[in-house]
């Protein structure tokens, strides 16, 4: 008779495999995601005993570490720091090893262990936590959210500068990579094009405040970026003010750009760089395993999915006008007790101070409707908001 644990991993399995979200899986269970991937993998052993605790003694010595393994793991690792693109992580150390012939692979533990007594490793920097708690969007398929981070300038061997920009698939860690001589949307709506031609259009295109709302715009006016976006059906979200680590999964693929790609290689002008940017794009999508997605890499996500493209003779319309859809805007309520929102200062009951709250603004009635929890606490009309700029 399987004890009350047991039964409980297998009836979150069956339902991981009826498919089920992980989220409302851990929901229900109040476990995490690692365990329920951990019973996930050992049912696809293929043991009839899957769902049985394992003896927790451990089947090897960690201070035995064979001197031939210890060279191999090194070695691995070397190998990858040369290697232009690449990781030099756990995952991609243990896959490269694999292609190597190695058959007794080495656990994550042991690669760790090995690589921190060589002095290899680094410290991630700590996340900080601001308010409580954080509404942030559900990305759990294909294309259900799009983070979208424009840095820059950077500067080429003659002098000339330019910004990338990057945008990513939440789900599938898949990168679309674009060099642009400057950030007018003249450039950028060609960019965020071509990206929804060829990884998909999102559900949700999540942003950091300066790229899509302007500095120079009027207050309450909609950039054309965000007409755009209205008039192919995405809704657009902006983070807080002054928290990038909302956006942490484009930022860190920024900072794996600016090693990997822009500092490892000299570009003599923006056409040769956009090439190499396209088969650094190329080697993400294909080569580059992900910790995040268990080791596998972006295009081994999610296979068979149906994934829906923006047609590849689309082009812009020269006047775009406000579609019916929604923008909407996460705000921390600090001490003066507004939101800030396209420029336009909004009171909030002083009840929510040090809360989130989530500012949407619906075009088609022109209110802006704000939430905290699911709950709707305010509600302020904006008609003028949807105005197009003079």
């Amino acid at each position: 008779m399987p004890t009350k644990d047991e039964l409980e991993r297998i009836w979150a399995v069956e339902r991981y495999r009826c498919g089920w979200g992980p989220k409302s899986i851990c929901k229900s269970t109040g476990r995490s995601r690692k365990w329920l991937y951990k019973w996930f993998d050992r049912f696809e052993s293929g043991d009839p005993e899957w769902f049985v605790d394992q003896s927790r003694t451990p089947k090897h010595s960690p201070s035995k570490t064979p001197l031939e393994m210890t060279a191999r793991i090194l070695a691995a690792r070397e190998s990858l720091e040369k290697t232009p693109y690449s990781y030099h992580g756990v995952f991609s150390i243990r896959q490269n090893l694999s292609d190597l012939g190695v058959t007794d692979l080495p656990s994550d533990s042991t690669i760790n262990r090995v690589i921190s007594a060589a002095g290899l490793t680094k410290k991630a920097p700590p996340i900080i936590n601001v308010g409580t708690p954080y509404p942030a969007p559900i990305a759990e398929q294909p294309n259900d959210v799009h983070q979208i981070d424009l840095w820059g300038p950077r500067y080429l061997a003659i002098g000339q500068r330019c910004y990338l920009l990057n945008i990513i698939d939440v789900a599938r860690r898949m990168p679309s990579i674009h060099v642009m001589p400057d950030k007018a949307f003249k450039s950028l709506i060609p960019a965020v094009t071509l990206c929804w031609q060829t990884v998909g259009i999102p559900r949700i295109l999540q942003s950091d405040n300066s790229l899509c709302a302007g500095t120079n715009m009027q207050p309450g006016v909609l950039s054309r970026i965000l007409k755009f976006c209205l008039h192919v059906g995405v809704e657009v979200l902006f983070v807080p003010f002054a928290e990038p680590w909302r956006q942490g999964i484009v930022e860190k693929f920024n900072d794996f750009t600016d090693k990997s790609f822009f500092q490892s290689q000299r570009f003599q002008d923006l056409s040769e760089m956009g090439d190499r940017a396209q088969r650094f794009q190329d080697h993400c999508w294909h080569n580059r395993r992900v910790s995040a997605l268990r080791g596998k890499t972006p295009s081994e996500m999610f296979p068979g999915a149906e994934i829906r493209l923006l047609p590849h003779d689309y082009s812009v319309p020269n006047e775009l006008g406000i579609a019916s859809g929604k923008i909407s805007f996460i705000r921390l309520v600090r001490s003066d007790h507004e939101i800030d929102v396209l420029g336009v200062k909004f009171p909030i009951d002083e009840s929510y101070y040090r809360e989130y709250v989530t500012a949407s603004l619906f075009t088609d009635s022109g209110q802006l409707k704000v939430y905290h929890h699911d709950k709707q606490i305010a509600e302020f009309k904006l008609s003028k908001c949807c105005r197009s700029p003079d």
